[in-house]
């Protein structure tokens, strides 16, 4: 059969035409994965609502602050921070609201809630201003950083009131010995000695009148000695490391603040302050004490034989009795002091304590070290 070539042309044609309008298929695009949900979600916060709750928000400031008032009077502490705070924080414009704050930051102050008591305080340091009033919540500020542990911030508050123009000496004079108390607590013994020493010259100089109870000269004494004293336990003796040229210059080192801190608590003493010259009478004889055990502990010298260590404790036992003797006279006086004057402090029993110990020690023919006696800062009198 013979084909047409025309129209196998036209057949051509045609088709090429039907394949001009037929679209290819559009390539695959891989879609993008959908965006992460990265939305934190919460459990929902139920807020329940109490019958006090109740009461509270229906109550004004008057009422707020005599209902305050009267929990404190009556030592429910947490009742009245809650009127107190509730007073402060809805009544901004009252009159009460600096006293609220203050108050507020005592019953937190009492309960422990040492961030919570400083947050009060401050904003009462604020709405009282430069006042005798704001500095009293001032001083407040610094005793929460204190307890808190933050020394920093305690000292840079007490600063503050040192130099408060509006204050007058004896409160300046307070806030520079509280901060050095603060600077020694935060073993910055350099800074805390100094401040102590131009504390003391101040008030023997300008203003003895203004301190005749003796609390603050004795407290500046009683500090400074410490000082002394923490720099006595600083060092270790070890005879069984130390060259004798060390052991002998490290001795006489430990022997020198020993004597140093005695002598500051000694003035302490001469002020007459009760309390601090009871713990300064304790802290004495537990200097001396302490020598004869650090010494005693002391690994012994290295070329020295095995069978020849309780012949050399022996011989330092009886080399040290004086040193005992001496721990002995001061917890006695210590105690003489503290039932003369009915000191009831922390101190007196643990010199009870102590100087038994010491007897018991004194009469034994071979030595037996005792235990170091527990007097970590917490049993110091109160700074503040």
């Amino acid at each position: 059969m013979t084909r047409n070539p025309l129209l196998s042309l036209g057949v051509l044609s045609l088709l090429s035409v039907a394949c001009a309008h037929v679209q290819a298929p559009a390539p695959v695009v891989a879609q993008p994965n959908p965006p992460e949900d990265r939305t934190i979600r919460f459990a929902p916060i139920i807020v329940k609502v109490t019958p006090e709750d109740v009461k509270l928000s229906e109550l004004n400031d008057e009422e707020l602050f005599a209902i305050g008032q009267n929990a404190m009077a009556a030592g429910d502490n947490k009742k009245a921070a809650q009127h107190y705070e509730r007073l402060a924080d809805v009544f901004q414009t009252s009159k009460h609201r600096p006293q609220a704050l203050h108050f507020a930051g005592l019953m937190l102050e009492r309960m422990k809630d040492y961030s919570g008591a400083l947050t009060r305080f401050s904003d009462a340091a604020k709405a009282f201003g430069p006042t005798m009033e704001g500095a009293e919540d001032l001083f407040k500020v610094a005793d929460e950083y204190f307890f808190l542990g933050d020394y920093d911030d305690a000292a840079k508050a007490l600063e503050q009131l040192t130099l408060a123009t509006y204050l007058p000496g004896p409160r300046q004079m307070e806030a520079k010995v509280k901060r050095g108390v603060v600077l020694y607590s935060g073993a910055r013994l350099d800074e805390a000695e100094h401040i102590f020493r131009t504390a003391l010259d101040e008030m023997k100089e300008g203003m003895k009148d203004d301190y005749r109870d003796g609390y603050l000269p004795s407290q500046a004494q009683f500090y400074l000695a410490e000082i002394f004293r923490a720099r006595f336990q600083e060092v270790k003796l070890d005879a069984s490391v130390a060259t004798k040229d060390q052991l002998m210059a490290d001795l006489e080192y430990k022997a020198q603040m020993l004597l140093s801190a005695q002598g500051h608590y000694l003035r302490c003493i001469r002020v007459g302050h009760p309390e601090w010259a009871t713990a300064s009478g304790y802290r004495i004889g537990e200097l001396y004490q302490s020598f004869y055990e650090q010494i005693m502990n002391a690994p012994p010298p290295k070329e020295l034989e095995a069978d020849a260590v309780p012949y050399y404790r022996e011989e330092l036992h009886t080399r040290l009795r004086n040193v005992v003797l001496k721990a002995i006279d001061a917890y006695e006086k210590t105690l003489s002091t503290a039932e003369r004057v009915g000191a009831t402090n922390p101190f007196v029993a643990q010199t009870r304590e102590q100087l038994d110990k010491m007897k018991t020690l004194l009469l034994e023919e071979k030595p037996t070290v005792t235990e170091t006696p527990k007097t970590a800062d917490e049993k110091k009198p109160d700074p503040s």
